[in-house]
């Protein structure tokens, strides 16, 4: 089975979030990362709707 996930590196300068494909419990694939300064977002949820609309509708 194979699934997608967001991973997720939330600093205190930059907000960094890809799209992991995982297969078998393993990482088999990794999209190039969202980077968001974290300055300009006033919280993770700010955040994350920055990163849904700067990526392409999901099928």
């Amino acid at each position: 089975m194979e699934i997608e996930l967001v991973s997720a590196d939330i600093g205190g300068t930059h907000a960094r979030f890809a799209i992991a494909t995982v297969q078998s419990g393993r990482v088999v694939g990794l999209t190039e990362p969202v980077t968001l300064a974290t300055a300009d977002h006033a919280s993770l949820q700010i955040a994350w709707q920055a990163f849904a609309a700067a990526r392409p509708a999901l099928p």
